[in-house]
């Protein structure tokens, strides 16, 4: 059985079709050839993640970057000068390009005994942790972010997290120091830092963010 056809036979109308879909299939064609084109020239780690995307597979880009967050959690920083250096490590499976930092803080009442969370929207006067500061460093270089000191009470409450001027890229293995001090004359105080961000793998990253906007 022939599948011939007779385009003498079509009405003008058919004729567009026929032309608008051998223009469709055309454009397909050379798409899928520029992707191969891509593929052929991507360095080795990047090209299964390119390869899943001319699949359609474009939850592929979560095999590159995703939503991540680190915590560092303090001993007990006792009042009028305890003071104690707590960090986090960026594992090797990926960097991490922080984004903003949240800050938790407990009072500690051993006599009582009590812990109880200092609310920063508490405009009553409980929600301060006053004389706690704090600074931020890099492990490796001992390069400090901050000139200074400052106080905690000003950076990171949850409904206003600390955004830094731009992201900033910790690779994998990279330390970050948070060095904190307790000045409040009575109060002891457990500290939280959560700082989150992305995870993104660096192998290969670029030649797939230059695929889907290139």
């Amino acid at each position: 059985m022939s599948n011939a056809v007779d385009l003498k036979q079509m009405s003008l109308e058919q004729l567009a079709k026929v032309k608008r879909d051998m223009q469709i299939k055309d454009a397909q064609l050379k798409a899928a050839v520029e992707v191969r084109e891509e593929l052929s020239a991507a360095p080795v780690g990047a090209a299964k993640y390119m390869r899943s995307l001319a699949n359609g597979d474009a939850l592929a880009i979560n095999n590159v970057i995703w939503p991540f967050m680190y915590t560092a959690v303090s001993d007990v920083l006792s009042a009028g000068g305890g003071q104690q250096q707590i960090s986090f490590q960026v594992t090797q499976e990926a960097a991490f390009i922080y984004t903003e930092m949240v800050k938790v803080v407990y009072a500690v009442d051993f006599g009582v005994p009590s812990i109880e969370y200092i609310n920063p929207q508490d405009v009553s006067g409980n929600g301060d942790a006053n004389g706690l500061r704090f600074q931020i460093a890099d492990g490796d270089s001992s390069r400090s972010f901050m000139n200074n000191y400052v106080p905690l009470d000003q950076f990171g409450a949850p409904n206003q997290p600390f955004v830094p001027d731009r992201p900033m890229l910790l690779l994998p293995l990279q330390l970050l120091n948070i060095n904190v001090i307790n000045n409040n004359p009575t109060r002891d105080f457990v500290t939280f830092f959560i700082f989150k961000g992305y995870r993104m793998r660096l192998q290969g990253s670029q030649d797939l963010v230059n695929l889907v906007t290139g």
